[in-house]
């Protein structure tokens, strides 16, 4: 059986509960609270923000190849910098996953061809 570990908020929850009666130390821990539900915000901002450019550069590179192809080829044709990882290496999978936000919004369409997947910008 694992044990769950409990997060620092958690942790300050139940020190918030044993000393209901302090309201000094009530005080401190709501502001401990307080700042890391504000650093979790900022964080989660700062990837979705980085995201999103991401899903912008792919699409510009899909617009820019004009014809349907595959994430593979996306990734040969160049541009993709940005999603490079620490060795310089554009993934497939990270490509894939950003062609797949791209299909979920509506702005790419996919289909397969003999088992193999194309994406294209979608006609307007």
């Amino acid at each position: 059986m694992a044990v769950e570990k409990m997060t620092k908020k958690q942790k300050f929850e139940m020190l918030k509960a044993l000393v209901a009666d302090n309201a000094m130390l009530v005080e401190f821990i709501d502001h401990e609270i307080e700042l890391l539900d504000k650093k979790k915000s900022n964080s989660n901002a700062k990837a979705n923000e980085k995201m999103e450019q991401a899903v912008e550069v792919v699409f510009k590179a899909l617009e820019k190849a004009g014809v349907a192809v595959q994430a593979s080829e996306l990734i040969a044709k160049g541009g993709l910098d940005m999603l490079a990882n620490e060795s310089g290496v554009v993934s497939t999978q990270k490509v894939s996953a950003m062609l797949k936000k791209l299909v979920d919004g509506g702005r790419v369409e996919k289909f397969t061809d003999k088992k193999k997947t194309f994406f294209r910008v979608k006609a307007e």
